[in-house]
């Protein structure tokens, strides 16, 4: 589940570039949308694995995670200085 969700950040992010300031704003609609559009309708349809491969490409999932918990941790290091 982590791998798969850093892989979701990544692509929304990179498809939405204005999400994190909507999101900052409480407006989760653009994140919302590209769940529903991407993985949430196709749930009971086909396997997890392609669903994430469809919503996100060919990525390296563990890359994405790395990248996600480093960013987490740079976060939280600016919040503890």
């Amino acid at each position: 589940g982590n791998l798969y969700s850093a892989s979701y950040k990544s692509a929304m992010a990179k498809e939405v570039p204005e999400m994190w300031d909507r999101v900052e704003e409480g407006d989760f609609t653009c994140v919302l949308e590209w769940l529903g559009k991407r993985v949430h309708r196709k749930g009971r349809s086909l396997a997890q694995e392609v669903i994430v491969e469809q919503a996100v490409g060919q990525r390296n999932y563990a890359d994405d995670l790395i990248a996600h918990l480093t960013e987490r941790q740079l976060v939280r290091a600016e919040l503890v200085n």
